[in-house]
């Protein structure tokens, strides 16, 4: 009887059914470690990456040199070798090397690990509140109406919805824009932007930061 071989994907499933829950990862989040790797290796060649993949690539060096600044310092206070009167100098380090890694992970997409990485709360909020924003649906974005304003003396309309900046998601698996609204304050991540809201984007004007807001009466 002729014994038929596993493949490597099928060893792979099996032995993942054995792991504990917190130990298993996501179709996605498989997908982006490959794509991780591949793009480690692509890192050290001439090919010719996207914005995606120099992103990824710069976080995963981050949190390399990151990684291996903060094992040295925790090894160091495990010794008592670095408790002395420089103590708070070693802390202020290891701390923002915990800043550096939390921003690598941030580059990567990793948004849960960089806010348990973060010394800062407020930085932990900011991380947690941009990953809630990736599992949204590309198209849940707030209906906050525009606002009378006045520029140069004409009555103009300013939106509410503006582009906080691109963003790397693992879960679309490339750069989206992170989209925020300044009355409602929300927030949603998106590759794909609204028609109006394009509109808006592209009509955004530097001079509005100066336009005033018109009472409503």
């Amino acid at each position: 009887m002729t014994e038929v071989k596993e493949t490597s994907e099928q060893i792979a499933a099996r032995v993942r059914e054995t792991l504990p829950d917190y130990l298993k990862q996501s179709p996605e989040e498989i997908e982006a470690d490959k794509t991780a790797m591949r793009l480690k290796a692509a890192s050290f060649t001439r090919s010719k990456l996207t914005d995606a993949e120099r992103v990824i690539v710069h976080g995963a060096k981050l949190e390399e040199i990151a990684s291996a600044n903060i094992d040295t310092q925790e090894s160091l206070r495990a010794e008592g070798r670095n408790v002395s009167t420089n103590g708070g100098a070693n802390l202020e380090m290891l701390k923002q090397e915990k800043i550096r890694l939390a921003h690598g992970l941030e580059l990567q997409g990793r948004y849960s690990e960089a806010a348990e990485a973060h010394p800062h709360k407020r930085e932990q909020k900011r991380l947690r509140e941009i990953e809630e924003a990736i599992a949204k649906d590309d198209s849940d974005i707030c209906d906050c109406p525009p606002e009378k304003a006045e520029l140069n003396g004409q009555a103009i309309e300013v939106h509410p919805h503006y582009e906080v900046k691109k963003i790397y998601s693992r879960r679309h698996g490339k750069m989206v824009s992170l989209v925020g609204c300044r009355k409602c304050q929300s927030l949603n991540a998106t590759p794909t932007i609204p028609a109006q809201l394009q509109k808006i984007l592209a009509a955004s004007d530097p001079r509005m930061a100066d336009a005033h807001l018109l009472k409503v009466n």
